[in-house]
C-alpha cells in the first residue's frame, strides 16, 4: 500500500514538474520571439515624388502653362508700352498721335502691373508643395501599415540619413500606391487661394 501511495506521489511530482517546465518553455519562447522580431524599415526618395508622381507632373505642367501665358501677355503689353513711348518721343508725331500713344502707354502700364500681381507663381508653387507634403504625410502611414513596415523614412538631399542600403528603397512602389490613391488629379491653379487645402498635417520634408 505504501509503495502505491509513494508511486502516485512521484507521478504527481513528475506531472507537476513537467507542467512547470512547459509553462516556462512557452514563456521563454514568447520572449525569444519578441526579442528576435526585427524592425522592418523602408524609405522613399523625395526627388521621385516630384519627378514620377502624377500629381507633381500635372502640377508642373499647369504651372508652366500659366507662366508661359503670363509671359506672352507681359511681352505683348511691354511691346505696346515701348511703341507708345517711341511715338511720344517722336518730334514729328502729331499731337493727336502723341495723345493716343500716351493713353496706350498708360493702359500698357496698368496691364503689366495686373499681370505681375495676378500671376503669383511662387505662391502657387509653394501651395502645391504644401499639398504634396500633405499627401505624403497621410499616405506614407497608410502605405507602411498596409505593407507591414515599422519605420518609413524620407531620403532627401541635406537630410539626416547618412547611408541606407538601396534594398530598403520602396520609392517606385510608393509612387504607384500614391497614384492609385490620389489619382491623376487635374490640378486647378485657380482654385488655390491664400489658404491652401492640405489633406494632412506636417511640415514639408526638407529638400
Amino acid at each position: 500500500m505504501n509503495k502505491w501511495i509513494l508511486g502516485l506521489a512521484v507521478m504527481g511530482l513528475l506531472v507537476s514538474c513537467g507542467s512547470a517546465d512547459s509553462e516556462e518553455t512557452d514563456s521563454s519562447k514568447k520572449e525569444k520571439e519578441s526579442s528576435e522580431k526585427k524592425l522592418k524599415i523602408a524609405y522613399y526618395e523625395l526627388e521621385k515624388m516630384y519627378t514620377d508622381l502624377d500629381f507633381s507632373i500635372n502640377a508642373g505642367k499647369e504651372l508652366e502653362k500659366e507662366m508661359m501665358a503670363a509671359n506672352n501677355e507681359y511681352a505683348k503689353y511691354s511691346k505696346q508700352y515701348e511703341s507708345s513711348l517711341a511715338t511720344m518721343q517722336d518730334p514729328g508725331a502729331s499731337l493727336d498721335a502723341q495723345m493716343a500713344a500716351d493713353r496706350k502707354m498708360q493702359q500698357a502700364q496698368q496691364k503689366l502691373a495686373q499681370i505681375q500681381q495676378a500671376s503669383g507663381y511662387q505662391m502657387k508653387q509653394m501651395q502645391l508643395e504644401q499639398q504634396l507634403a500633405g499627401y505624403l504625410m497621410k499616405y506614407s502611414e497608410a502605405y507602411a501599415k498596409e505593407k507591414g513596415i515599422d519605420v518609413m523614412l524620407i531620403n532627401a538631399p541635406g537630410g539626416t540619413i547618412a547611408y541606407i542600403d538601396s534594398a530598403f528603397d520602396v520609392s517606385d512602389d510608393f509612387v504607384k500606391y500614391l497614384n492609385a490613391k490620389i489619382g491623376s488629379e487635374s490640378v486647378s491653379l485657380d482654385s488655390l487661394g491664400q489658404t491652401p487645402a492640405v489633406p494632412g498635417v506636417g511640415p514639408m520634408p526638407a529638400q
